[in-house]
């Protein structure tokens, strides 16, 4: 079995707020493998991009706290860190593509300088060989004409080609992990798919492990070798991408499949939707968290909150139901 390039094991983040305690990562657990995809799906809020801002020290503190856990990483625990050594690892070792390329790219520098300074820093280019490296990357993402381009602002960018810089920033310092933050978010389908094949093409040029966090199943589908269900917080469910796909265990899992538009759905079939919202995670609800919308919830369910357990080769699941049986598990 080959070693995991990143483990977590128990990370819990907390956010100590005026009305309480909000505890946005509640003890989570799972491994990235050396060249592989693994999808982060949910709802907004359900702690997605919290996990990573986490392990990479990017939570304020305060009011943030990492309350637990670790983040192993070659062998180094990346919670507690020096900020020093924290900093040689972000942007070189493990990279990020975050969710906005608009606020995340600076309106008032220049690609060029943006893309070279990473190059610059961690690698010890000098400003003419980041600069050669920089055209390259953007060239190797699919922008046109990239030694003109390199001198432009971010507004004079498409939603689109300003994804591609930030993907090419990402890969400028040949990363071990690049994390893909929300990568399609605002971008039409089209573009959506050409970034996503993107990635691929040069995941598998690069060999660098992606950790791949969205609400969009659908992205998921086609990119990833493993999934994780958040849901408030937590991990309810994970799976090889087949597995959940084909079989959903947890009912969050079961209803955000079932709330996906299907090509082969009968002529004006409602399309399925989760009532209610998330939980207030401040305030809990007793037991399961995802009881006050569970179409399966029994009595259990509304008393003690479920661990994440073992119930095949490669799948856990936080249920009580067993919901293809339709009662306890």
């Amino acid at each position: 079995m080959t070693e995991p390039i990143l483990s977590i094991k128990n990370l819990q983040t907390q956010f100590h707020t005026t009305d309480g305690v909000v505890r946005a990562v509640d003890g989570i657990s799972f491994d990235l493998d050396p060249g592989t995809t693994l999808g982060i799906v949910g709802e907004s809020g359900c702690g997605k991009s919290v996990t990573h801002m986490s392990f990479l020290g990017l939570i304020p503190q305060p009011p943030g706290k990492i309350a637990g856990g670790e983040a192993m990483f070659k062998g180094r625990n990346l919670i507690g860190m020096a900020k020093s050594e924290l900093r040689k690892i972000r942007g070189n070792e493990i990279a990020v593509i975050f969710q906005d390329p608009m606020t995340s790219l600076n309106p008032f520098l220049k690609i060029s300088r943006q893309m070279t300074e990473g190059l610059e820093i961690h690698k010890g280019f000098s400003h003419k060989d980041a600069l050669a490296k920089a055209v390259a990357l953007l060239d190797s993402v699919g922008i046109p004409s990239p030694d003109k381009r390199i001198n432009d602002y971010p507004h004079q960018f498409s939603g689109g080609m300003r994804q591609r810089v930030m993907i090419a920033m990402a890969l400028s310092c040949s990363p071990s992990i690049l994390i893909a933050d929300e990568p399609t978010t605002a971008l039409d389908v089209t573009i959506q798919a050409q970034i996503l094949d993107l990635l691929k093409k040069l995941q598998s040029e690069t060999g660098a492990a992606i950790m791949l966090i969205t609400h969009d199943l659908g992205v998921v589908a086609g990119m990833t070798e493993k999934i994780i269900v958040m849901y408030a917080g937590k991990i309810v469910e994970k799976a090889d991408t087949s597995s959940l796909f084909s079989r959903p265990l947890h009912p969050y899992t079961f209803a955000l499949l079932k709330s996906l538009p299907r090509l082969d759905a009968r002529e004006k079939e409602k399309l399925y939707s989760i009532a209610g919202l998330p939980p207030d995670l401040i305030h809990n609800p007793k037991g399961c968290k995802f009881n006050p919308r569970c179409a399966f919830a029994t009595g259990k369910c509304f008393e003690e909150e479920p661990e994440l357990v073992e119930v095949g080769p490669g799948r856990r699941v936080a249920c009580w139901i067993d919901i293809e049986k339709g009662g306890a598990r």
